[in-house]
């Protein structure tokens, strides 16, 4: 077994893509943010890792980091955690924390804090879902999805900077708001004004990730995030995406019960942890 690190996120996509595929959905994260990099080589910088977990040279797990966030992880052999902590270990002196499948990022957390000394912290236990088919809503509210405009910009700013507050979501700034607006990746449900916002921040071969969404609390409780992730999700799949897939946050059974009813079902428990 051996930890292969490839220089670029291009490089790694060479090697690492076909096997993500198989189980696309499940590993959104890594595809996404490795596709953006190569597409923005600038944003690659020398503080990036990629890595293939690899035995008689076929992949069997992937890990990354893009600078400052967390290593993230695919699902692991296990007996290629210690492997993987160590040669992470050689490439920084410290990660802020990792983040991926429960049990594989757990078991890479517990042998981190055991050769480091530092303690770890749960952050947020997450879901990831996924969904084919958008089911008709009954009672809809009135209104519209729309996408987001320059007329939008401070609004964009103030509830992503509100929404990173809501998920405890530290690694989104609120200039994300603009960054989506301006690729024309975020969406407001608008119903007299905005009342709801949805986004989509990255996407695979065959799918989308759907995030960023945010309903101020005056707002809350009449479906209009309900509506707006339905229609964003099904504008998705019109433009030819396959799927769409989304992470919740297990602590709040609101969203996830929201979720549900636009047809999204789950595939796989995440967790991101921090290390203190």
């Amino acid at each position: 077994m051996n930890i292969c690190r490839h220089s670029t996120a291009g490089a790694f996509l060479r090697k690492a893509q076909a096997w993500l595929q198989l189980a696309e959905a499940e590993n959104n994260l890594v595809l996404g943010v490795a596709r953006r990099s190569r597409r923005n080589p600038a944003a690659d910088t020398a503080d990036s890792y990629w890595a293939t977990i690899e035995i008689d040279g076929a992949v069997r797990g992937a890990a990354f980091r893009t600078y400052p966030h967390n290593l993230g992880l695919t699902r692991l052999p296990a007996k290629a955690v210690p492997l993987l902590a160590a040669d992470v270990r050689q490439r920084y002196s410290s990660i802020p924390g990792v983040s991926g499948p429960l049990m594989d990022a757990t078991r890479f957390a517990d042998t981190w804090c055991t050769q480091s000394g530092k303690c770890r912290i749960e952050l947020l236990n997450l879901r990831i879902h996924i969904l084919v088919e958008v089911a008709v809503l009954t009672n809809p509210p009135s209104g519209c999805l729309r996408p987001g405009t320059d007329a939008d910009l401070m609004l964009a700013t103030e509830w992503m900077s509100r929404f990173s507050d809501d998920a405890h979501a530290t690694h989104i700034a609120p200039e994300l708001g603009e960054q989506l607006l301006r690729a024309r990746q975020l969406f407001f449900w608008d119903d007299g004004g905005p009342r709801s916002m949805a986004g989509t921040s990255r996407d695979t071969p065959n799918g989308a990730c759907i995030s960023a969404v945010y309903t101020p609390p005056e707002y809350r409780g009449l479906g209009y995030a309900t509506a707006a992730v339905a229609a964003l999700s099904q504008a998705l799949l019109d433009s030819g995406k396959k799927f769409c897939c989304l992470y919740t946050d297990l602590a709040n059974p609101t969203s996830n019960s929201i979720y549900r009813r636009i047809g999204y079902l789950p595939i796989q428990d995440a967790i991101d942890i921090k290390f203190g």
